[in-house]
């Protein structure tokens, strides 16, 4: 019985549609019968022009989600690569052309150990991750990376980073701005909790 009524319903639901459908298309050929021949024309054209905009625009969101996978294809490889072993030749390869990663100030810092090297190169490949995430997201703002900021702040942190920021900033200068933003927000941080520590221990104790 139910099943019977769902049939009648849906059959019910296709014939109130087709009339609807029917009555549109009446409208429509009543409409343009009484038409001009230069306005049948002008509607032609107007309706060539919807389907042209309509195809467009259906194509620029096709081609929109391909950016975006691609985008995130090429990060995922990227990131992956952030975690590769530093390999012995990638250290005597930056003290045979330690100028392509850093200038001669920083090398002398470095170039006494192997350790400091590898962990200067493992925050260059972090640095330029970042650097390609932030481009995307300043060049296609339809494709938000929401950690790159907190990413930055913790890695402004660390002394090797910063090393990289100075020698790569001309690089990727767009990137660096943020760096350098994120820099003097922490050491504003950092005044304003010694202002408050330093107030803190100067308030007079009160007395029972």
């Amino acid at each position: 019985m139910t099943i019977e009524i769902i049939d009648q319903c849906i059959q019910l639901g296709i014939a109130i549609i087709s009339k609807m459908m029917d009555q549109w298309i009446q409208l429509g050929t009543d409409i343009i019968s009484k038409m001009n021949p230069g306005e049948r024309i002008q509607l032609g054209i107007a309706v060539i022009l919807a389907v042209t905009l309509s195809l467009i625009f259906r194509q620029v969101q096709v081609q929109k989600k391909l950016l975006k996978a691609q985008l995130r294809h090429d990060l995922f490889e990227m990131y992956l690569r952030l975690y590769d072993t530093v390999t012995e030749d990638q250290i005597k390869e930056l003290h045979l052309c330690h100028k392509i990663y850093m200038d001669d100030e920083t090398y002398n810092e470095y170039k006494l150990g192997d350790q400091a090297i590898r962990k200067y190169i493992f925050m260059s490949r972090r640095y330029e991750c970042l650097a390609f995430i932030h481009a995307i997201s300043v060049e296609y703002p339809f494709i938000q990376f929401r950690l790159w900021k907190k990413w930055t702040r913790d890695l402004c942190e660390e002394k090797e980073f910063l090393d990289v920021h100075k020698n790569y900033s001309l690089c990727y200068d767009k990137y660096a701005k943020s760096v350098v933003k994120e820099i003097q927000n922490a050491k504003q941080l950092g005044q304003d909790q010694s202002k408050a520590k330093v107030q803190g221990n100067t308030e007079p104790k009160s007395t029972a």
